[in-house]
Protein backbone atom coordinates (compact mmCIF):
# COMPACT_ATOMS: atom_id res chain seq x y z
CA UNK A 1 0.00 0.00 0.00
CA UNK A 2 1.32 3.12 -0.68
CA UNK A 3 2.01 6.00 1.83
CA UNK A 4 -0.37 8.08 0.27
CA UNK A 5 -3.02 5.81 1.17
CA UNK A 6 -2.17 5.84 5.09
CA UNK A 7 -2.29 9.72 4.82
CA UNK A 8 -5.78 10.02 3.27
CA UNK A 9 -6.79 7.58 6.25
CA UNK A 10 -4.98 9.59 9.00
CA UNK A 11 -6.79 13.30 7.57
CA UNK A 12 -9.86 10.86 7.91
CA UNK A 13 -9.05 9.57 11.35
CA UNK A 14 -7.87 12.78 12.31
CA UNK A 15 -11.35 14.93 10.94
CA UNK A 16 -13.56 12.53 12.77
CA UNK A 17 -11.35 12.98 16.26
CA UNK A 18 -12.29 16.73 15.35
CA UNK A 19 -16.30 15.80 14.92
CA UNK A 20 -16.28 13.69 17.95
CA UNK A 21 -14.32 16.34 19.86
CA UNK A 22 -17.11 18.98 18.45
CA UNK A 23 -20.26 16.85 18.93
CA UNK A 24 -19.18 15.39 22.00
CA UNK A 25 -18.69 18.64 23.55
CA UNK A 26 -21.70 20.25 22.01
CA UNK A 27 -23.86 17.24 23.20
CA UNK A 28 -22.53 17.07 27.01
CA UNK A 29 -23.34 21.33 27.14
CA UNK A 30 -27.09 20.04 26.11
CA UNK A 31 -27.51 17.42 28.62
CA UNK A 32 -25.45 19.14 31.56
CA UNK A 33 -27.86 19.60 34.24
CA UNK A 34 -28.45 22.99 35.95
CA UNK A 35 -26.56 22.19 39.51
CA UNK A 36 -23.38 21.39 36.78
CA UNK A 37 -23.35 25.39 36.28
CA UNK A 38 -23.77 27.09 33.08
CA UNK A 39 -20.42 26.24 32.05
CA UNK A 40 -21.59 23.21 29.82
CA UNK A 41 -24.60 24.92 28.43
CA UNK A 42 -22.30 28.16 27.11
CA UNK A 43 -19.87 26.41 25.83
CA UNK A 44 -22.32 24.48 23.98
CA UNK A 45 -23.99 27.60 23.10
CA UNK A 46 -20.52 28.94 21.75
CA UNK A 47 -19.92 25.74 19.45
CA UNK A 48 -23.28 25.65 18.26
CA UNK A 49 -23.45 29.16 16.78
CA UNK A 50 -20.08 28.80 15.49
CA UNK A 51 -21.05 25.68 13.95
CA UNK A 52 -24.48 27.43 12.82
CA UNK A 53 -22.83 29.43 9.99
CA UNK A 54 -26.04 30.58 8.00
CA UNK A 55 -27.77 31.57 11.65
CA UNK A 56 -31.04 29.43 10.95
CA UNK A 57 -31.01 27.82 14.11
CA UNK A 58 -29.52 24.42 12.99
CA UNK A 59 -26.68 22.66 12.25
CA UNK A 60 -26.04 21.43 8.52
CA UNK A 61 -23.99 18.55 7.64
CA UNK A 62 -22.32 20.96 5.38
CA UNK A 63 -21.91 23.35 8.50
CA UNK A 64 -20.40 20.18 10.55
CA UNK A 65 -18.22 19.61 7.95
CA UNK A 66 -16.95 23.13 7.46
CA UNK A 67 -16.46 23.67 11.51
CA UNK A 68 -14.04 20.10 11.49
CA UNK A 69 -12.31 21.75 8.59
CA UNK A 70 -11.85 25.08 10.70
CA UNK A 71 -10.98 23.00 13.71
CA UNK A 72 -8.77 21.01 12.13
CA UNK A 73 -6.66 23.84 10.84
CA UNK A 74 -6.94 25.85 14.03
CA UNK A 75 -5.65 22.97 15.64
CA UNK A 76 -3.10 21.58 13.24
CA UNK A 77 -0.60 24.18 14.23
CA UNK A 78 2.63 22.82 11.90
CA UNK A 79 0.37 23.03 9.13
CA UNK A 80 0.84 19.29 7.93
CA UNK A 81 -2.56 18.40 7.74
CA UNK A 82 -2.60 15.96 10.38
CA UNK A 83 -2.93 16.40 13.88
CA UNK A 84 -0.15 14.94 16.34
CA UNK A 85 -1.23 14.22 19.98
CA UNK A 86 0.86 17.01 21.02
CA UNK A 87 -1.72 19.34 18.93
CA UNK A 88 -4.25 17.95 20.36
CA UNK A 89 -3.27 18.51 23.62
CA UNK A 90 -2.16 22.13 23.07
CA UNK A 91 -5.09 24.19 23.88
CA UNK A 92 -5.83 22.32 27.05
CA UNK A 93 -2.53 22.86 28.34
CA UNK A 94 -1.95 26.09 27.44
CA UNK A 95 -5.28 26.84 29.80
CA UNK A 96 -4.69 24.73 32.79
CA UNK A 97 -0.66 26.49 32.25
CA UNK A 98 -2.75 29.81 33.03
CA UNK A 99 -4.66 28.58 35.72
CA UNK A 100 -1.78 27.10 37.63
CA UNK A 101 -0.13 31.09 37.17
CA UNK A 102 -3.27 32.78 38.39
CA UNK A 103 -3.11 30.47 41.12
CA UNK A 104 0.83 29.98 42.10
CA UNK A 105 0.07 34.02 43.67
CA UNK A 106 3.91 34.04 44.35
CA UNK A 107 5.58 32.24 41.18
CA UNK A 108 7.15 29.67 43.00
CA UNK A 109 6.10 26.71 40.58
CA UNK A 110 3.67 25.53 43.16
CA UNK A 111 0.55 26.27 44.72
CA UNK A 112 0.49 25.90 49.05
CA UNK A 113 -2.87 26.05 50.29
CA UNK A 114 -3.36 29.78 51.14
CA UNK A 115 -2.59 30.46 47.67
CA UNK A 116 -5.59 27.56 46.55
CA UNK A 117 -8.21 29.86 49.16
CA UNK A 118 -7.26 33.33 48.62
CA UNK A 119 -7.96 32.26 44.56
CA UNK A 120 -11.56 30.79 45.80
CA UNK A 121 -12.17 34.03 48.06
CA UNK A 122 -11.60 36.45 45.13
CA UNK A 123 -13.66 34.39 42.80
CA UNK A 124 -16.05 34.01 45.64
CA UNK A 125 -16.54 37.79 45.85
CA UNK A 126 -16.74 38.38 42.27
CA UNK A 127 -19.27 35.80 41.91
CA UNK A 128 -21.21 37.28 45.07
CA UNK A 129 -22.75 40.24 42.55
CA UNK A 130 -25.64 41.15 45.08
CA UNK A 131 -23.34 40.97 48.44
CA UNK A 132 -25.63 38.56 50.49
CA UNK A 133 -22.61 36.29 51.25
CA UNK A 134 -23.88 33.81 49.36
CA UNK A 135 -23.80 32.46 45.15
CA UNK A 136 -26.75 31.85 43.61
CA UNK A 137 -27.16 29.82 40.42
CA UNK A 138 -27.99 32.80 38.72
CA UNK A 139 -24.84 34.72 39.81
CA UNK A 140 -22.68 31.09 39.10
CA UNK A 141 -23.89 31.30 35.71
CA UNK A 142 -23.49 34.74 35.19
CA UNK A 143 -19.98 34.32 36.12
CA UNK A 144 -19.13 31.43 34.27
CA UNK A 145 -20.75 33.00 31.32
CA UNK A 146 -18.30 36.01 32.07
CA UNK A 147 -15.25 33.84 32.18
CA UNK A 148 -15.64 31.66 29.47
CA UNK A 149 -16.69 35.34 27.51
CA UNK A 150 -12.93 36.14 28.27
CA UNK A 151 -11.10 32.95 27.43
Amino acid sequence: MSMHFFQVKFDRAALTVAAILVAGTAAQAQTAKPADGARGEFRGERIFEMLDADGDGMVSLVEMESGQTRMLARLDTDGNGVLSEAELRAPQERRMAKRFARLDANGDGVVDAGEFAQRGAKRFARLDTNGDGAVSRDEMRAGAKHRLARE
